[in-house]
């Protein structure tokens, strides 16, 4: 489930929102109304965050990939830059 709130009607509600949006994984639009042009903010657990920026990552060595501009690095290489050579 999704919900859209106005700023206004967040504000007092922003832990119950909080809860919500990291218990059960849902996301909230919260939009502001100076700011016509669409939803200002979306609540939602760090968890779906870190699945979606995976996700893009994924997706853009993918195109990388199918390109032919994708830059792999070897092993050792990879490991001497991290510091673990």
């Amino acid at each position: 489930m999704s919900e859209a709130l106005h700023l206004g009607q967040a504000q007092p509600r922003l832990g119950e929102l909080l809860r919500r949006a990291t218990q059960d994984r849902e996301r909230i639009t919260i939009t502001d109304p100076d700011r016509p042009s669409g939803p200002s903010a979306v609540l939602m657990s760090a968890e779906d965050l870190t699945d979606l920026e995976d996700a893009l990552a994924f997706a853009r060595f993918e195109a990388r990939a199918a390109a032919g501009t994708q830059v792999l690095v070897p092993h050792g290489e990879a490991k001497a830059r991290l510091g673990f050579a």
